[in-house]
């Protein structure tokens, strides 16, 4: 574990956005070259109008954050920004000592997600299909893997010079 492990431990969504440090006239500028939010882009249940998109983003993005995100980084013009915050409920059975079984179902935990619909300045935009991939079976994959298998532990097995009678 790195010297910053505890942050590895925390979900990328509960991770706070540290404040940009103050810039005082004559210092340099600073540079973000990577932002430290995230966007993921999500395919709406119901219609929309084409020239709308619904993205996921950090909790701690403004609106003015979601649009120059997406106007600085991939240069697209954006009209309008709409954010909602919804919350998912995470519900789970609970155990009754009278029944002696598994009954009912009551929310552990709510889980507040940010969305927002970005309504784009020119383009109607066109939610992509995802790649079709022919389903190989459960045999093939075996074999696939037992193969990589067999192929590492015999560079093993060379690399640390194991006799060959205490070989798999």
């Amino acid at each position: 574990m790195t010297r910053l492990g505890f942050l590895e431990r925390i979900p990328l969504w509960q991770r706070t956005i540290p404040k940009y440090p103050l810039h005082f006239k004559g210092d340099p500028q600073l540079r973000v070259y990577l932002p430290l939010f995230w966007m993921k882009m999500v395919q709406p249940a119901n219609k929309f109008p084409k020239n709308i998109v619904l993205f996921k983003v950090h909790p701690q993005m403004s609106k003015l954050d979601i649009a120059q995100y997406l106007e600085k980084i991939y240069e697209t013009p954006v009209a309008n920004v709409r954010t909602e915050i919804r919350e998912q409920q995470i519900m789970a059975p609970w155990w009754n000592r009278s029944k002696k079984q598994w009954v009912g179902r009551k929310v552990v935990t709510r889980i507040p997600e940010k969305y927002a619909y970005v309504t784009l300045a020119k383009d109607e935009f066109v939610y992509p299909t995802p790649k079709k991939t022919e389903k190989s079976s459960d045999s093939e994959r075996y074999k696939k893997y037992m193969k990589i298998r067999e192929g590492h532990y015999k560079e093993l097995n060379e690399a640390l010079s194991v006799p060959a009678w205490f070989r798999r």
